[in-house]
Parts: C-alpha cells; structure tokens; sequence
C-alpha cells in the first residue's frame, strides 16, 4: 500500500471518528530511526521495525471533556471500522501488547 493510500484510509478514520463523535488527536505519524531506537530502548516500543519508520502507521489519542482517554470503547470502535476497511489494515489493540492508539498498513 503506498503512502498516498494509507492517507486516505486515516481520512476515512477521521471521517468515522467525527460521524460517531469521537474526538481524536494525532500523536504519532513518521519517527525517524533515532527517534525509534529512543522509544524502543526506553520500552514504549517493541521493535525497530515500526511501520511509522515509513509514515505507514499513526496513533491516535481519543479525547474526551479536554482530557486524554487511555482505554476505552472508542478505540473498539474505530479499530473494527480500521480493520473493514481491507486487508492489511492492523489494529494495535488486537496485539499480544495491546497498542489500542496504533493504526497501520502492511
């Protein structure tokens, strides 16, 4: 999938987050491979192979009355619209480390 497509499936995730009245912000798109080695050796990543090394990946954050939510319904929600929207669409809440903010393209 290129970069251009994965654009628009993040569209289109926005567009559903808006309809159903999820308010979302982005917090990650593209890191850099030092970026990556930072996050990796402090373990808030997994793996130096992230997709957001080639901007096919982002994470979303679900906002609600001003405040950040962690864990919840939401993210249910928009990882099962994420996933419909075709193959190669992946969810980090479905992964044995639950990333429930991440959204990626093979």
């Amino acid at each position: 999938m290129t970069r251009i497509q994965f654009t628009e499936s993040v569209r289109k995730l926005l567009n559903f987050c808006y309809y159903h009245g999820i308010q979302v912000q982005i917090d990650w798109v593209r890191r850099s491979t030092r970026e990556q080695e930072h996050l990796f050796r402090s373990g808030v990543s997994w793996t130096m192979r992230s997709k957001h090394l080639s901007a096919k990946a982002v994470d979303l954050q679900v906002i609600e009355n001003g405040e950040f939510v962690e864990d919840g319904w939401q993210y249910e929600a928009m990882g099962r619209y994420w996933k419909s929207l075709g193959p190669g669409h992946v969810w980090g809440g479905d992964w044995n480390n639950r990333d429930v903010y991440h959204f990626e393209v093979k």
